[in-house]
């Protein structure tokens, strides 16, 4: 059975996740960047482009949105309904850009 993977919304609650989560639990959450849609949805992609440097440096689990949905079409997103606006992956969903990014995945599969 897959491990279904989780991502958290806020850079910060997925950085503290990340490093003070159990071993078990370490495994299963990742940050997911994508700047450009930052920008739209956030007004600013600062978090992003931050998380970008950090995981140079770090082994935390960061990824860019298209390879991971490329690879993982199915996963988990956490939010915290806010936080320092940095939180604005559940706006996408809510918009359909998700589902399109989804078709767009799968014709590149195709």
């Amino acid at each position: 059975m897959q491990t279904c993977l989780s991502s958290f919304s806020d850079a910060m609650i997925s950085c503290n996740s990340c490093i003070t989560a159990t071993p078990g639990w370490r495994k299963r959450f990742v940050s997911v960047l994508d700047p450009s849609q930052a920008v739209v949805y956030a007004g600013n992609d600062t978090a992003d482009k931050q998380l970008a440097i950090l995981r140079r440096y770090t082994t935390l689990p960061i990824y860019d949105f298209q390879p991971f949905l490329a690879e993982h079409p199915a996963f988990l997103v956490y939010s915290s309904g806010g936080g320092l606006g940095g939180d604005w992956w559940p706006w996408p969903f809510e918009k359909g850009w998700i589902q399109a990014a989804k078709r767009f995945g799968a014709a590149q599969r195709a």
